[in-house]
């Protein structure tokens, strides 16, 4: 059930906001129980993430965009595909 994203997320940079893509495949959250609410077969429950993710920005000067995935600090990459997964469960993409 997994498909291709591209969703657009603000991130905090020193001292203003960055708009930056997120891009890559997206797996939807799985619960441990069905809407029923009967046990289902996974145990513990799956959260929602992103592979493959890519984090791109546009530079208005060179009318590109720059791919800045390698410049997101380790620790920084949970609260990015944590933004990103909350846009695509709002409907923002």
């Amino acid at each position: 059930m997994s498909h291709p994203v591209e969703v657009e997320i603000v991130i905090p940079f020193c001292e203003g906001d960055l708009h930056v893509w997120v891009r890559g495949t997206f797996f939807p959250r799985v619960p441990a129980y069905t809407p029923a609410g009967e046990y289902a077969p996974v145990d513990p429950p799956e959260p929602a993430m992103i592979e493959d993710m890519t984090v791109v920005c546009y530079d208005p000067r060179t009318e590109h965009e720059i791919d800045i995935t390698t410049l997101i600090p380790e620790g920084s990459w949970d609260y990015v595909m944590d933004r990103a997964v909350e846009a695509i469960e709002r409907g923002d993409f």
